[in-house]
């Protein structure tokens, strides 16, 4: 599932449509998308590696993390929290 995710993601059109859908506007709101890197990196030795699924960069520079889940986990609260907090820390200049 993640793979055909992922592959769906690449393409501009789809990827488009699809934000459009979950931030409930017309697609013609969404007017660019840019893959983004998913690896988020390690800041010390102990740090986990976060590998997100799709990462969006919208024209106006808001951030978008795309996970696909075919099940519930307990730990998605906290792995959320966690991808997050990486993505906004790495942007700190």
């Amino acid at each position: 599932v993640d793979f055909c995710f992922k592959e769906l993601m690449q393409n501009d059109n789809i990827r488009k449509n699809i934000i459009a859908a979950l931030l409930n506007v017309p697609s013609s709101e969404v007017e660019n998308t840019e893959l983004m890197p998913t690896i988020l990196r390690k800041e010390s030795k102990d740090d986990k590696y976060g590998i997100l699924d799709v990462r969006v960069k919208l024209k106006n520079g808001e951030q978008i993390d795309f996970e696909m889940q075919v099940e519930a986990f307990d730990c998605w609260a906290n792995r959320s929290v966690y991808y997050l907090s990486k993505m906004y820390t790495s942007e700190i200049k």
